[in-house]
């Protein structure tokens, strides 16, 4: 009973950790999709009215229709609307290659949200360096979601400007980012999820492999 008791407890806690990373990250998502539609104000009023209608549609997955898992199919289909929002402020010189397919596994289960901060890092460090094409690939096979990005790195002297969730605009909206990520990860999946990051001078690439058990 007194073990029982514990893996109760350590469930519990488990669960109230996962309930406050998802609290922080939807604010923190809702802030950076605000400062971009901030900016479309300036340069397209027209474009932004559409920012706006598809934030209202991204905000109602984000709040409303997630649960402890979705289908593979909501998810693709959540990324595919961030991607067209985030697709209205760039400019023409910026090359995007994007690949969103389930193949066979679109019913696979997922824990929501988990692939949105990789992307957004996309486009927030990528568009300094229009000449590297942005990047991003969600796929499935054999019950393994992998989503691989890569974007450009704005260099300053001889140091690289890295996507972090320690830079100034992080800290500033709650400190959160690639750190909830990895407590999400280990949570929710443990060795079951791996996530590389690749550095070089002028690139920074992300690999993120989940395999999902048929009891999940």
């Amino acid at each position: 009973k007194l073990d029982r008791r514990r893996q109760d407890l350590v469930n519990m806690q488990r669960e109230e950790e996962l309930k406050n990373l998802k609290s922080q990250l939807n604010p923190h998502f809702l802030f950076n999709t605000l400062n971009s539609i901030y900016a479309l104000i300036a340069i397209s009023p027209t474009k932004a009215q559409e920012a706006v209608h598809e934030l209202s549609r991204l905000l109602r997955y984000v709040l409303y229709d997630t649960s402890a898992t979705v289908s593979l199919k909501q998810e693709l289909a959540f990324i595919d609307n961030y991607v067209s929002l985030m697709k209205l402020r760039l400019s023409s010189a910026i090359r995007l290659n994007v690949t969103l397919d389930a193949g066979n596994n679109e019913t696979l289960r997922v824990a929501p949200l988990l692939f949105i901060t990789l992307i957004e890092n996309v486009f927030k460090h990528g568009i300094h360096t229009p000449e590297i094409p942005l990047e991003i690939s969600v796929t499935a096979h054999d019950n393994t979601i992998e989503c691989r990005t890569s974007n450009g790195l704005l260099t300053s002297g001889s140091q690289a400007r890295l996507p972090s969730s320690t830079t100034e605009d992080e800290c500033n909206s709650g400190g959160i980012g690639l750190s909830n990520l990895h407590r999400r990860l280990d949570l929710i999946y443990g060795r079951d999820a791996q996530l590389n990051i690749t550095t070089t001078d002028k690139s920074y690439e992300v690999c993120l492999k989940i395999h999902i058990r048929p009891n999940l």
